[in-house]
């Protein structure tokens, strides 16, 4: 049973990092890349056609699909590890609890994109899952449940921060794409 769950800890951790490239895309074709206009006042992405299929009229509507699906597999998968415990005592805390809170987070985002929700009211959700975030972080380092705790509770204790941190513009009512940049990497 432990062969398994390797690849399953393998197979979230490559997860994690298709979701941060496809979060930083999200960023990017929404904030950074200035949409073209037609000189009839439609966007010129609705009449583009690559290689005889028609692209995607809204980009946040497709990587909702994304998210949503990634969000329901890690909830599946968060769910089970944590029911099964299939590692030793506190490591189970650490590395399966962790995994629906990231499944539940994406999957909200998912739908607020889907649904053409404003993400500023994702804030105070995203605040609150940071706290269990931080604390995992502190009791990687405390317990030494890593090889390396240092790296691996910096990384758990600097996404708490980047899930709070990411907060503040959007209660302010500041958006700009530095906002976006760390709300992404907070997913």
């Amino acid at each position: 049973m432990a062969d398994l769950f390797m690849d399953t800890l393998d197979i979230w951790l490559m997860i994690l990092g298709i979701t941060l490239i496809t979060a930083a895309y999200g960023v990017f074709m929404n904030f950074v890349r200035r949409p073209r206009i037609a000189t009839d006042g439609s966007r010129v992405e609705t009449m583009e056609r690559t290689q005889g299929v028609a692209v995607c009229l809204n980009v946040n509507k497709c990587l909702s699909l994304f998210f949503i699906g990634v969000g329901i597999y890690a909830m599946a998968t968060g769910l089970w590890a944590t029911m099964t415990w299939p590692l030793p005592g506190p490591y189970n805390l650490v590395f399966s609890d962790a995994w629906p809170i990231f499944g539940l987070v994406t999957l909200m985002l998912g739908l607020a994109m889907y649904v053409g929700v404003d993400l500023r009211y994702l804030a105070l959700p995203i605040a609150l899952f940071s706290i269990p975030v931080i604390v995992y972080g502190v009791d990687i380092l405390v317990h030494g449940l890593t090889t390396e705790p240092l790296f691996a509770s910096a990384m758990y204790i600097l996404l708490g921060l980047a899930m709070l941190i990411s907060q503040v513009p959007c209660c302010l009512g500041i958006m700009r794409v530095s906002t976006w940049v760390s709300l992404s990497w907070s997913y």
